[in-house]
């Protein structure tokens, strides 16, 4: 369910309707499965907080209420249709309020909203040269069950939003607003007082640019659509992110082998270890990443193309990590024993290597390919081969956190860490 807050402020602009409205306040967002479960009798509590917030606001700025806030109650689903008026309004909207639940976290349209909001905030961060954050979490129910619903990159990015302040209650939000709600609304005036203060402020800040999208807004990505790893080729930035580059054999290019069927369509989709058929390497590296203190959105999958030693000397330029995982059979391959090349030749502190699991397929077949770094004992270099899930994570988790402790280190180029951020190390 959506709902929107207005701001009166001089000349009226003409809406894609040709009616005319003004800019709003806030844009109100949270789910009409939330909305639903929150009913208790004749009351419902979303609607409560919802009417305390615009009578909050409006006392602030010293709008009419029916002016500060207004609602679709038509609780739009994810095969509805967007109509121009609706995305005219968000468009308008100078800040979002997200009302965070289990159902918000797995909602389609709701995704959508929010990630138009991050488009418009990156929009104006390259316009001006960055400014204050305009997105507004607020936890419906209790904390612990919202990060349960959470993907990786929406519990990174919810990490670098101030959740609570002086003023607010003690247990908020490990404890969730709803629980403030029903007998005699207690202690609801600190939150509503708060967040209608934040949202005072934020809107009158220099507004946020309109998206060119088109006015149904069906096709707008959601931001809590699950992302693949390997999808996203940039570098990852920091010591607490990792930039994996997997060198093993795809299915079809591990051919006729009598391991082949452990093979996948995507090289971290192998599954090489008996003692968990089940489990691809990508997942075991992820595991053990985050066990070393992986920041959870700066993990990026580098494929063994050409240009191979071109991301690496970049990860070195951010000053992060990359981890090399090698699948000794696949060295056989003349593509990938080419790929390996450059990076033998080429040596910073900032890149390991690990073995996955399976046989030895040909052991001199290491010194000839890595001819520098094997022979020298690089550090950060295992060559043996584990024989078991545990062992091979524990070889993961040592290296990073290795290479991680060098990099964090050195007075080379860096990239700032929030100072509430302590390496796991």
């Amino acid at each position: 369910m959506l709902a929107f807050g207005r701001r009166t402020a001089g000349k009226r602009a003409v809406s894609v309707l040709g009616c005319q409205g003004m800019p709003y306040r806030f844009f109100f967002s949270y789910a009409r499965e939330t909305y639903k479960a929150s009913q208790l009798g004749t009351e419902n509590f979303l609607d409560q907080f919802f009417n305390d917030l615009t009578s909050q606001v409006a006392l602030l700025t010293g709008e009419a209420i029916k002016e500060v806030g207004t609602r679709d109650v038509d609780f739009l689903r994810t095969s509805d249709n967007w109509g121009p008026d609706l995305v005219a309004r968000m468009q308008d909207s100078a800040v979002l309020v997200c009302v965070l639940s289990p159902h918000y976290l797995k909602s389609l349209p709701c995704g959508r909203e929010l990630g138009l909001f991050r488009e418009r905030l990156v929009q104006l961060d390259g316009q001006l040269g960055g400014d204050k954050q305009r997105i507004l979490p607020v936890f419906w129910v209790d904390e612990p069950y919202c990060h349960q619903a959470l993907l990786p990159h929406v519990k990174e990015f919810l990490k670098t939003l101030q959740l609570t302040e002086k003023g607010l209650p003690e247990d908020y939000p490990k404890v969730g607003i709803i629980n403030f709600y029903g007998e005699g609304k207690k202690n609801t005036f600190g939150i509503r007082s708060h967040l209608a203060e934040r949202i005072k402020t934020l809107s009158e800040l220099p507004q946020l640019p309109k998206l060119a999208i088109n006015s149904d807004f069906n096709g707008l990505p959601s931001f809590f659509e699950r992302r693949e790893s390997g999808g996203d080729e940039r570098v990852a930035r920091g010591p607490l992110g990792t930039n994996v580059v997997y060198a093993i054999a795809t299915r079809d290019e591990a051919g006729n082998v009598p391991t082949a069927a452990t093979y996948g369509e995507k090289a971290e989709e192998w599954r090489p270890f008996a003692d968990k058929p089940n489990r691809t390497i990508g997942l075991l590296t992820q595991t053990a990443l985050t066990d070393a203190g992986q920041r959870d959105a700066e993990y990026r999958v580098l494929s063994l193309s050409e240009d191979l030693l071109v991301r690496i000397k970049k990860a070195r330029e951010v000053n992060s990590p990359v981890l090399m995982i090698l699948d000794q059979a696949s060295l056989h391959l003349e593509t990938i024993k080419k790929r390996l090349a450059d990076y033998d030749g080429y040596d910073a502190p900032h890149i390991g290597l690990v073995t996955a699991g399976g046989t030895v397929a040909d052991e001199p077949l290491l010194p000839e390919i890595f001819a520098a770094k094997y022979s020298a004992s690089r550090p950060h270099h295992v060559w043996t081969v584990p024989p078991t899930t545990e062992a091979y994570e524990r070889s993961v988790s040592d290296v990073v956190s290795a290479l991680r402790s060098v990099l964090q280190k050195l007075s080379g180029p860096t990239v700032p860490l929030p100072s509430s951020t302590v390496p796991g190390l």
